[in-house]
């Protein structure tokens, strides 16, 4: 892994960054597609349970 990334992932566990995912049923992707270009959130799409 570059130098970089390293330092940028042992920044995110020492501050406890972590991402912000909200999870959609498939039948409200469109709800869902929003969000998605934005890149502020994590969209995961669940197709079954």
């Amino acid at each position: 892994m570059a130098q970089d990334s390293q330092d940028t992932m042992n920044f995110a566990v020492l501050r406890g960054v972590r991402p912000i995912i909200e999870t959609f049923p498939l039948e409200q992707a469109e709800e869902a597609f929003p969000h998605m270009p934005k890149g502020n959130i994590r969209v995961v799409l669940k197709i079954a349970d």
